[in-house]
């Protein structure tokens, strides 16, 4: 475990955290760049082993086990986090 002291590594170990399941598509995502944006959002919003789903407006039951106002609301919309998703899928 590692403290989470600024806003700035919160931010990036949210943003990490939600892009952990695009590895089981693409081990090398992150060396190489992504292979194809909509396969890799399609992976996302069918994997139902993450909040990613909570941030992106899904409605899934499992989220009433996430408490959203403990985290800093970064991401006032599901667009915002949208938006984040894909600067760091875009990343290279």
């Amino acid at each position: 475990s590692q403290h989470l002291d600024s806003d700035r590594h919160l931010k990036y170990i949210f943003s990490y955290i939600h892009l952990n399941p695009v590895k089981l598509i693409d081990s090398k995502w992150k060396e190489n760049g992504l292979r194809n944006l909509k396969d890799t959002f399609e992976h996302l919003h069918s994997y139902s082993h993450s909040s990613f789903l909570d941030y992106s407006g899904d409605n899934r039951q499992e989220k009433i086990i996430l408490k959203r106002s403990d985290f800093p609301n970064y991401f006032p919309s599901k667009d915002s986090f949208q938006e984040e998703i894909t600067e760091w899928l875009n990343y290279r």
